[in-house]
């Protein structure tokens, strides 16, 4: 399926970014923008939305090499199929950017040109974070240290304790982000525990951001 006619302007990367899509009159809705250039990406909706087209909002994503948030201003040009894996069609909307900066232009083209090697960089980070176990028999909810990390795996200091277990399914905020991750390797020192977390799910793009605005914010 497509709907509307697309003309690019320049070359799209291919990428993986999460992103929150604000459409006018409507809720916020998660997804993942699949390719994208700094006139434009396209957005695949974690939950199936109707948006038509010539839809107005803003788009809410951060890139690597940009410590700020990027928002552009969007209209929606045309509708696609994706097929997600796992989760069978969904409808994709290709959609223009406004009202960025150069500078901003800038970073969405710098960010999709090193996206591949962000997938997998190691991050040093420091950042204080909540730590809540989530389901299982035992709880546990205190405060963290982020040291490091990728966008599939985080380390960070934890205090002593028994509830910390290999196994244990926890759930870490910063700003406002939730990320869910399983504890996979538990590391004991003098004064800390250093846990080794697999994360999953939406929101790892945002959490990882929001460290690193805390961290410079804090240099």
């Amino acid at each position: 399926m497509s709907n509307g006619e697309e003309q690019r302007r320049a070359p799209r990367t291919v990428v993986d970014v999460e992103s929150e899509l604000h459409l006018s009159g409507l809720r916020t809705y998660q997804g993942v923008v699949r390719d994208m250039s700094y006139l434009g990406a396209l957005f695949v909706p974690e939950n199936p939305l109707q948006a038509e087209i010539g839809g107005r909002g803003s788009l809410q994503f951060a890139l690597p090499t940009y410590l700020e948030w990027l928002q552009p201003s969007i209209q929606i040009r045309r509708t696609s199929s994706y097929l997600r894996p796992g989760s069978g069609e969904i409808v994709a909307y290709g959609m223009e950017f406004f009202g960025l900066t150069p500078e901003q232009e800038q970073a969405i083209t710098t960010g999709c040109q090193q996206w591949d090697s962000h997938r997998m960089r190691q991050y040093e980070l420091s950042a204080r974070c909540f730590v809540q176990s989530e389901g299982g028999l035992t709880a546990y909810a205190r405060f963290g240290q982020l040291l490091g990390g990728t966008r599939s795996y985080l380390r960070l200091s934890l205090p002593p304790g028994p509830n910390v277990v290999i196994g244990i399914s926890l759930r870490l905020k910063i700003a406002r982000t939730w990320i869910s991750g399983e504890v996979e390797r538990i590391t004991p020192r003098e004064a800390d525990l250093e846990v080794l977390l697999r994360t999953e799910g939406w929101g790892r793009d945002f959490f990882l951001h929001e460290a690193q605005q805390q961290a410079a914010a804090g240099a």
